[in-house]
């Protein structure tokens, strides 16, 4: 006859090693609302210059008698390139005036 399988001990005996180790509560950890609001209209400010920027750079390209298609492409890659890359060379200069 087979033996039974003794997985349902060492379950209990895994939750119960599991329960000593871990603690029993968290310490208290302060979560600043100001800086999430900000952030937040940080990142739709972003999308909304995004969005912005793009029809801006369609258009002219468009007056341009460049194809839609090419258009639109261009535009979207510009703006991407504007909105990562302005605050990147921020940062970078003010990183080399800390210095």
């Amino acid at each position: 006859m087979p033996t039974p399988l003794k997985q349902h001990h060492e379950q209990k005996e895994d939750l119960q090693q599991k329960q000593n180790s871990s603690p029993k509560f968290k310490t208290f950890q302060y979560i600043d609302h100001e800086n999430e609001r900000f952030q937040e209209l940080v990142f739709f400010a972003r999308i909304a210059s995004f969005a912005v920027l793009t029809v801006i750079v369609s258009f002219f390209l468009l007056a341009l008698h460049l194809a839609p298609l090419w258009s639109f492409l261009f535009a979207s890659l510009i703006s991407l390139a504007t909105i990562v890359g302005v605050p990147r060379m921020i940062r970078s200069i003010k990183n080399r005036t800390k210095e």
